[in-house]
């Protein structure tokens, strides 16, 4: 089931991913306890605006 774009913003930063806005990406990276980077980051376009995100955008982000 596709998802809104700032469902899928709001539910990453709720988990704990750091957001970093570069020019043409919305780039996630998530810290552990200890505030070290770990290899955890997807990223989403800015171009998606409120489009929706496919069930197979998810599962790779999920990997």
């Amino acid at each position: 089931m596709p998802r809104k774009h700032r469902d899928v913003r709001s539910g990453l930063q709720a988990k704990g991913f750091m957001v970093e806005e570069q020019r043409r990406h919305i780039v996630f990276i998530y810290q552990d306890l200890n505030g070290r980077t770990t290899t955890a980051r997807t990223l989403l376009s800015h171009g998606a605006g409120g489009n929706d995100v496919s069930d197979s955008l998810l599962g790779q982000m999920a990997r």
